[in-house]
């Protein structure tokens, strides 16, 4: 049995079989939505039974551009201009990383940017004060339901 390509067929799915090529395309579609909605329904019963783990923590990494996401734990940091190379070497020993994951559903409490701000201006010495702080300061960011809720 000729491939299309003109030589014998490597893979026994490559020659038509009893159904021909339309029916393996849709198969294979098929089997695709199949396998998302799989992965959808086993992370909602996780969601579920709350058996999440952990991520693992992200590698240390060059410094973010301005706009950037930084986080440690369930706090965020949205990085501005002026952030040194220095004080990124700081935030990384003090367990910050850049947010690789998107699109990524968990909440994080953001910082003030006013305390972003104190902190790049901020002596090494104080450093450390300003971010608990800031920390402290942290709220979550309404997510669209809360709008649309707050909206009526």
């Amino acid at each position: 049995m000729q491939s299309p390509h003109g030589s014998e067929p490597r893979y026994e799915s490559e020659s038509p079989g009893e159904y021909g090529d339309e029916a393996r395309h849709v198969l294979a579609n098929h089997g695709g939505a199949m396998a998302q909605l799989g992965h959808v329904l086993r992370d909602h019963l996780r969601s579920w039974l709350k058996i999440r783990r952990p991520r693992d923590m992200a590698p240390r990494g060059p410094k973010p551009r301005i706009g950037a996401i930084i986080y440690r734990g369930e706090v965020r940091i949205t990085v501005q201009a002026g952030l040194s190379d220095e004080l990124w070497q700081w935030l990384l020993d003090a367990e910050w990383r850049e947010l690789m994951y998107r699109p990524d559903r968990r909440r994080y409490r953001e910082v003030p940017p006013s305390m972003v701000t104190r902190l790049i201006d901020a002596l090494p010495e104080s450093r450390e004060r300003i971010l608990a702080i800031g920390i402290s300061r942290a709220a979550y960011r309404p997510d669209l339901r809360t709008m649309k809720r707050l909206a009526r």
